[in-house]
């Protein structure tokens, strides 16, 4: 026997990005780049984090303060002063660090800006709706 998930399967045929239209194809592209963005950043977030800890010594929660007051640009004040090596993660931090972080944070601010956020959420969420639909036929 056939269910109702195989049969909606079978009816729904996959598009290629040919029929999404230029719309779509340039929104996932704009979804793509902010995942290899956000990738970079966690990279990032853990190896200084990680750094701070072995070179200063710090706890967890200030390394982490300490990189994203660094990546975020704001540079509110060193958690406690630096040593040299601190300085030297610092600076390597803000000449690899910077710039991924603020190209996440403005692909977001246009993504919600131009309204595009609201459609990626809708259509994740109608796609796993759809993906549990049992037993359903549609006409």
């Amino acid at each position: 026997m056939v269910s109702s998930a195989e049969r909606l399967a079978s009816t729904v045929r996959p598009r290629s990005p040919a029929t999404y239209g230029a719309s779509d194809v340039e929104y996932r592209r704009r979804l793509h780049a902010a995942h290899l963005g956000l990738g970079a950043v966690a990279v990032i977030l853990i190896a200084g984090t990680g750094g701070y800890m072995l070179v200063e010594g710090w706890t967890f929660l200030d390394s982490l303060y300490m990189v994203l007051l660094t990546l975020s640009t704001v540079g509110f004040r060193e958690v406690p002063p630096l040593s040299t090596g601190g300085r030297v993660l610092t600076m390597r931090l803000i000449l690899t660090g910077a710039s991924p972080f603020l190209y996440v944070a403005a692909m977001f601010s246009r993504l919600a800006i131009e309204g595009d956020l609201r459609r990626v959420v809708g259509r994740r969420r109608m796609d796993k709706e759809i993906s549990r639909i049992a037993d359903h036929y549609i006409i």
